[in-house]
């Protein structure tokens, strides 16, 4: 398996290096997009291979090395399955800033005809909040997503997405239109 982390550096002298990148939601989706047409020559299959730090399957994109001032975004591959009789990778998506979760949203991605499809959830912080007081990220001093331990169940009834943090009941949803 492949980790790939995309990083900006900032450096405190102007002229002397990348600016500090900001990653959100938008910049995530780009940044697996790029790696799809770079690194897959195209073929979205490359996202099976890619791992996030936490070596579960995933793509995640830091904003900077400094954890307390930075941006990133954790995908976690859940699953690649045929939704309305197309393929979707399913992710749950966690937004991290200055160390602390601050969302997490189910993403499918189906890619055909060389185009990307993006359905993304709703915000739902009673969600985040319910995930967050588990007792797995409690401990931590910076809120990773996911934590090692974590366990989503990931259910199906096309065209609804459901993926369920068994620990704390947390529950994200998705529908995927025709």
């Amino acid at each position: 398996m492949a980790l790939f982390v995309i990083g900006a550096i900032g450096c405190s002298e102007p002229g002397a290096g990348p600016a500090p990148m900001t990653v959100d939601l938008s910049t995530w989706q780009r940044g697996v997009e790029h790696y799809i047409d770079d690194q897959g020559n195209g073929d979205p299959n490359i996202l099976r291979d890619t791992t996030l730090p936490t070596a579960q399957a995933g793509f995640a994109m830091i904003g900077q090395a400094d954890v307390t001032r930075s941006t990133d975004a954790d995908g976690l591959l859940l699953g690649h399955r045929y939704i309305n009789g197309r393929p979707w990778f399913i992710y749950l998506v966690g937004s991290i800033k200055a160390g602390e979760l601050a969302d997490i949203r189910l993403v499918a991605l189906s890619h055909e005809a060389d185009r990307n499809v993006w359905q993304i959830s709703d915000r739902d912080q009673s969600a985040v909040e319910r995930y967050r007081r588990t007792a797995s990220n409690l401990a931590a001093a910076y809120m990773a997503f996911p934590a090692p331990s974590d366990q989503f169940k990931l259910d199906i009834d096309s065209p609804t997405i459901r993926v369920t943090h068994v620990q704390s009941g947390a529950q994200w949803q998705l529908e995927i239109p025709p």
